[in-house]
């Protein structure tokens, strides 16, 4: 919170406080599309092979297909639909998933520092 409002008063804009209570509603968003309240889920090989991770991915956001590996969503009421597949399925790097290279769905949190509205990434691939 304070490099965010160094950087607001470098900007001229008034300090931001820190929201516990959104942020934590934001975590819960994020561990909610990843599907792992620890914001990462590590698919076994057998899981990989069947499909599930991409079939877990069109569950959690609703996608008719999945192509890409990064997906994020900026909105006050951290929809975990709105956007994130638009950015998915738009994403250069659609082979991550088709080629079976990708075994993680994770989510993190993030806060604007000029806006101080939280967001959430969503990503896959391989760790």
């Amino acid at each position: 919170m304070n490099q965010i409002n160094k950087h607001r008063a470098s900007v001229d804009l008034p300090e931001l406080e820190f929201n516990p209570i959104f942020f934590e509603q934001a975590k819960r968003f994020a561990a909610q599309i990843a599907d792992n309240p620890h914001m990462r889920e590590q698919l076994t090989r057998e899981e990989e092979q069947n499909g599930n991770y991409s079939k877990a991915i069109i569950a959690q956001t609703g996608a008719n297909s999945v192509s890409g590996c990064t997906g994020f969503s900026a909105a006050i009421n951290l929809d975990p639909t709105t956007g994130v597949v638009e950015a998915m399925i738009r994403n250069s790097c659609k082979n991550v998933i088709e080629s079976r290279n990708a075994n993680t769905i994770g989510g993190a949190v993030f806060q604007n520092s000029n806006t101080g509205d939280y967001f959430y990434v969503t990503f896959i691939g391989r760790i």
